[in-house]
């Protein structure tokens, strides 16, 4: 890496910071930094879930939107949905919302892609503040609110037959 993209990493993206030591090297400890409302990161990600993510060791929720848990229904469809949007991209976060250790973002891709977006367009998360509800599906919530009464009812079937 020349001095010129090492600068301009550092001070635009929070991948600067090699996750991983080098040869000799001894490796940094990744302590998340204190994020504010409008602060900025950008890197490469690591999906947890549908709606959430890590960039330079600071984990984020994308802002305006709840997927399933990746126990629920539809939950893996939603992380594997994520991780294709994610992969080899650079993603950009701007912090909306800080709070115990983790925070709300508005996350984009390269050409400007919101990734909230893109994950209530495909039908995989929901809207919760009004910011993506015209981008719903139709059928979205009923499939949800359907996928949740089954496993429901899977569960209390289970637990009476124990």
């Amino acid at each position: 890496m020349n001095i010129l993209s090492s600068l301009f990493s550092g001070l635009f993206c929070a991948s600067a910071v090699p996750a991983v030591a080098t040869e000799g090297e001894t490796p940094l400890p990744l302590q998340p930094p204190a994020l504010k409302a409008g602060d900025v990161l950008c890197g490469q990600a690591r999906v947890l879930s549908g709606d959430c993510l890590v960039i330079g060791g600071v984990m984020l929720r994308l802002a305006g939107i709840e997927a399933p848990r990746l126990d629920a229904p539809y939950g893996r469809e939603a992380r594997y949905a994520l991780v294709r949007l994610c992969a080899g991209e650079v993603v950009w976060a701007q912090v909306q919302a800080a709070e115990d250790g983790s925070a709300r973002a508005v996350c984009h891709l390269p050409g400007g892609r919101d990734l909230s977006a893109e994950m209530v367009r495909a039908g995989l998360a929901l809207d919760v503040d009004g910011t993506f509800r015209r981008m719903e599906p139709a059928a979205a919530r009923r499939r949800f609110w359907q996928a949740d009464l089954r496993q429901r009812d899977t569960g209390a079937a289970a637990a009476a037959a124990a």
